[in-house]
């Protein structure tokens, strides 16, 4: 394949929402969370190697081998699938609406419903049409170019800002923040790499490359460049937000407020390059959100990986509807997005992180390429983490709903 599955990967997992936890991080905490992005970049890189050796190993993919090889696999498998929805759906509109704005006040400072509205059409119905080619290869570019234009802009930040090495190299040391909502902070930055959707869609990508036990160690290196990725996209940000901002320590609570801390104290180019990546980071995964449902549907039915027929073409234009309602005035669907993400964030990681360390530890599946002492190191770390978010989530619902 000409873009290799690892950019879709590492592209999907970044959007403005990590980059609001990160900013938010960085101008309230320095850098002193670095540690735990390196921390995160392992264990995402785990999960990425856990999903794309099983296909290499066995041909298949995660979803469809929870549904055949696991004791209750196919409620477990229907279970991830209500988890995308609840999730993806819900976040879509959010996210549209963000870039949009973001698109839209690069020309217009002035916000504006109907000009954000009309960015989000032209955006959405651009997306669909060239989706609508059904060649895989035109979705993996549009994905990988995206990436691109994200780590370019925030890289381009981060110089123009320059953190001092002596800052970056005190975020290493492991600390933990004194505030009163305990680890929650240190959750969230942590978890900024591990989303359940990634390592499914891992599992599809390196299947659509026809990759098999032959390409194990290009799928290896494919995994860690994922995670290495995520890894520089994820400390450009808090690098260049906590050399900026943490000094006036300002309380970021999107992207918007980001880059206007940005234009304050590093000055409009700053606040450019930061937009732009911004955007680019909204662009990554929209895309594959758009898509993602019923490449899934499709995965559980065993029917392969294709961008055609009645039931994708039907499921993508209903999603991009779905995101265009982001742009109406008030965000009226922020709040059910909070709601849906937590409700998803109680089982989705879980379910996912359990049933991919319980299928690469069959010998009768995986022969030569099942899970080491590392790997499984590394996917029991990761569950005992998810079990950390599904807390933080029942914790967060209750807090909601009482």
């Amino acid at each position: 394949m000409l873009v290799m599955p690892g950019l879709f990967c590492a592209g999907y997992t970044i959007g403005p929402g990590a980059v609001t936890k990160l900013a938010a991080a960085g101008a309230q905490g320095g850098a002193s969370p670095l540690w735990l992005l390196a921390a995160g970049g392992l264990l995402s890189w785990a999960l990425l190697e856990a999903g794309g050796r099983y296909t290499v190993a066995t041909g298949e993919t995660a979803l469809h081998g929870f549904r055949n090889h696991l004791r209750g696999g196919r409620w477990l498998a229907l279970l991830v699938l209500a988890g995308v929805v609840l999730g993806q759906w819900s976040g879509l509109p959010v996210l549209v609406g963000v870039v949009a704005r973001l698109i839209h006040t690069g020309w217009e400072p002035t916000q504006s419903p109907a000009g954000e509205m009309a960015v989000a059409a032209v955006m959405l119905g651009g997306v669909y049409a060239l989706l609508a080619t059904g060649r895989f290869s035109v979705l993996m570019l549009l994905v990988a170019g995206s990436a691109a234009l994200m780590a370019i802009g925030f890289l381009g930040a981060l110089s123009i800002v320059g953190p001092a090495p002596e800052l970056l190299a005190r975020g290493l040391v492991p600390s933990l923040p004194a505030t009163e909502d305990g680890l929650r902070p240190v959750v969230a930055v942590l978890g900024i790499a591990l989303a359940a959707p990634t390592f499914l869609v891992r599992s599809l990508v390196v299947k659509r490359a026809r990759w098999s036990e032959a390409n194990a160690r290009e799928q290896r290196r494919d995994a860690a460049l994922s995670a290495l990725v995520m890894l520089v996209v994820t400390v450009s940000v808090l690098s260049c937000t906590a050399a900026a901002l943490y000094p006036k320590s300002l309380p970021i609570r999107d992207v918007f407020e980001a880059a206007q801390g940005l234009d304050q104290i590093a000055g409009r180019r700053a606040a450019g390059w930061f937009r732009l990546g911004a955007i680019g980071a909204g662009l990554s995964s929209i895309i594959p959100m758009i898509v993602v449902l019923p490449l899934l549907i499709a995965d559980f039915l065993g029917e392969g990986v294709q961008l055609r027929g009645p039931r994708f073409f039907v499921l993508t234009a209903l999603a991009c509807g779905i995101g265009w309602l982001g742009t109406l005035p008030g965000g009226p669907l922020v709040s059910i997005h909070r709601t849906a993400s937590l409700v998803a964030q109680v089982f989705m990681l879980p379910a996912v992180v359990a049933g991919i360390f319980l299928l690469l530890n069959r010998g009768d599946l995986m022969g030569g390429e099942r899970a080491g002492l590392c790997l499984n190191t590394g996917l029991s770390l990761a569950f005992a983490f998810s079990l950390a978010t599904s807390w933080l989530a029942v914790t967060g619902l209750w807090a909601r709903l009482a």
